[in-house]
C-alpha cells in the first residue's frame, strides 16, 4: 500500500484473511529479522501447497476406494498448476472447503459439513 497499491488488492473474506494471514503475519515477522522480501511470497505459496496436499486427501476419501486416476487428475491438472503456482490466484482454499464438505455428507456429519460449506 506504501508503493501505491490498491486496497482492494484482495477481496476475499475473512477465511482468507485467516488461512493465509497466518503465513504471511510469520514472513512479515522474518523479513523485518533478516531483511528479505521474499519469504512473503514464499510463505504464501507454502499455504497454497500445504491447501492442494489437503485437497489431494480428501479427494482420496470421496473417491472409490482412493482412485489414483483421480489424484493424478488433481495433482497435474493444468488448470491447477497454472491458477494456483503461475497467476497466483488462492481459489484452492474454497475448493478444499468444499472437498471437505463433500468428505463430511459421505460420512453423514451435515452440520460439519454445511459449517464448511459456509466458510467456503
Amino acid at each position: 500500500l506504501n508503493a501505491g497499491g490498491d486496497r482492494i488488492a484482495f477481496p476475499y473474506g475473512p477465511v482468507m484473511y485467516v488461512v493465509y494471514g497466518m503465513g504471511t503475519l510469520v514472513a512479515s515477522a522474518l523479513s523485518l529479522a533478516t531483511g528479505s522480501s521474499i519469504l512473503v511470497g514464499v510463505f504464501f505459496g507454502l499455504t497454497t501447497l500445504a491447501l492442494e496436499l489437503t485437497l489431494l486427501q480428501l479427494v482420496r476419501q470421496v473417491t472409490r476406494s482412493g482412485s489414483q486416476a483421480a489424484l493424478w487428475f488433481v495433482w497435474l491438472s493444468p488448470l491447477t498448476l497454472y491458477i494456483c503456482y503461475w497467476h497466483g490466484q488462492v481459489d484452492i482454499l474454497p475448493v478444499t472447503l468444499l472437498a471437505a464438505t463433500f468428505v463430511a455428507i459421505k460420512r453423514g456429519a451435515a452440520i460439519p459439513a454445511g459449517i464448511l460449506l459456509g466458510l467456503g
